[in-house]
C-alpha cells in the first residue's frame, strides 16, 4: 500500500509538471507545486526530469543526472538557509521563497529542454522586495544573495552557452569556477567579469555610483571602453556624474559588505541618504518636517540592524527626533 501511495503521488505531480511545462497549469496546481521545495519533492522532480529526458533523448549521463540533482537540492538548501537566517521574515515571504525554489527547479529542466530543442530562450527573474532579502543557487552552482529591493535575471541558456546575469540593486556573488564560460554581471552602466570568485555589486538606480567589492579571486570591471582588474580587498567605483571608473583599496572586503552580517555602516551619509536606505531595508515611508535636517551627516556602525537601533543612533548623534505611525516615520528637528 505504501508503494502505491508514493507512486500515485508521483503520478499526480508528473501530470502537474507536464501542464506547467506546457503552460496549461492552473493557479491551484501551481500552488500545489510548492511542495517540490521539500526534499521529497526534489526526488519527485529528479525522477520527472530523468524520465522525460530519456523518453526523447539518449539516456541521461551520470554527469547530467548529477548536475540536475545537485541543482534541485541546492535550491532546497538555499530555502533552508533563508529560513535559518531570516526568521524575522513573515510567513508570506517564506512561502514566496518556497514558490521561487519550485519555479527555478522547473526552470532548470526547461533550460535543458530548450537547449535540446533550440526553441526561443526564456528569461527567469529573482526579486528581493523592499524589506526583504533572498538567496538563490544558479544552475552552475553559483550562489547569489540579494539585498532589499534588488533583482537579477538570466536566460535559459545560462551555463550552456554563457553565464550572464542582469542586476538591478545589490547582490553578493559566490561564483562557481568555470574557465570555459566566464561569469558576467551586467548593470545599467558597468559589466563585471569573473571566473570563480566572491564579490559584491551595489548598483541601485537611485544612487550616484556603482560599486563592485572583491572579497576573493579576481574580477574585471568595465564601462564605456575603460576596464580595471581587481585583486582582493579592493573596490571599483563608477561615478555616474563624472563618468569615471576608479579603484579604491578597502581594509577588509568582507567588512565592506556589512549587510551580509545584518550590520549597517554610515560613512558620512546625509540623513536624506539614510532615509532612502531605511525605506529600502524596512519597507517604510519617511517624511521630513524640517528640510534643514536632511543634510546632517552620520558616521557609525550598528551591529544589530533592527530599525529602532538605527533610529536611536540618529537621535543620539544629532538634534533630530522622530515619531512612527505604522510604516510612516516622520523626522523633525529637536528643539
Amino acid at each position: 500500500m505504501g508503494i502505491y501511495v508514493v507512486m500515485d503521488k508521483r503520478k499526480v505531480y508528473f501530470e502537474m509538471l507536464d501542464k506547467l511545462y506546457e503552460g496549461h497549469s492552473t493557479q491551484e496546481e501551481n500552488q500545489a507545486l510548492d511542495a517540490l521545495s521539500t526534499k521529497e519533492g526534489a526526488q519527485i522532480f529528479d525522477a520527472y526530469s530523468r524520465s522525460h529526458w530519456e523518453v526523447e533523448h539518449t539516456p541521461m549521463s551520470d554527469d547530467q543526472r548529477q548536475r540536475m540533482h545537485n541543482d534541485i537540492m541546492s535550491r532546497v538548501s538555499a530555502l533552508e538557509d533563508f529560513k535559518r537566517h531570516d526568521q524575522r521574515r513573515t510567513l508570506r515571504t517564506l512561502w514566496s521563497v518556497a514558490a521561487a525554489v519550485c519555479l527555478f527547479a522547473v526552470a532548470a529542466f526547461v533550460g535543458y529542454k530548450v537547449a535540446q530543442h533550440n526553441v526561443e530562450e526564456q528569461t527567469f527573474v529573482v526579486v528581493a522586495e523592499r524589506g526583504e532579502q533572498s538567496s538563490i543557487v544558479l544552475p552552475d552552482g553559483s550562489r547569489v544573495r540579494l539585498n532589499s529591493e534588488s533583482q537579477i535575471s538570466y536566460t535559459s541558456s545560462f551555463n550552456s552557452k554563457e553565464r550572464t546575469i542582469q542586476l538591478s540593486g545589490e547582490a553578493y556573488f559566490d561564483v562557481a569556477r568555470n574557465e570555459e564560460i566566464p561569469f558576467i554581471v551586467k548593470t545599467s552602466e558597468v559589466d563585471i567579469t569573473a571566473l570563480g570568485t566572491k564579490f559584491n555589486v551595489r548598483a541601485y538606480e537611485d544612487e550616484s555610483s556603482i560599486v563592485a567589492t572583491l572579497v576573493e579571486g579576481k574580477i574585471i570591471t568595465a564601462s564605456e571602453g575603460n576596464s580595471l582588474t581587481l585583486s582582493p580587498n579592493n573596490s571599483s567605483t563608477f561615478d555616474r556624474n563624472n563618468r569615471t571608473l576608479r579603484v579604491t583599496p578597502v581594509e577588509n572586503a568582507e567588512h565592506a559588505v556589512p549587510w551580509l552580517r545584518d550590520e549597517v555602516v554610515f560613512r558620512g551619509e546625509t540623513l536624506a541618504q539614510v532615509a532612502l536606505l531605511l525605506e529600502r531595508m524596512y519597507d517604510v515611508e519617511i517624511e521630513f518636517k524640517d528640510e534643514q535636517i536632511t543634510s546632517y551627516k552620520y558616521h557609525g556602525l550598528v551591529r544589530n540592524n533592527e530599525l529602532h537601533n538605527i533610529l536611536s543612533l540618529i537621535v543620539e548623534s544629532s538634534p533630530v527626533t522622530y515619531r512612527q505611525q505604522g510604516n510612516n516615520i516622520i523626522f523633525s528637528k529637536h528643539n
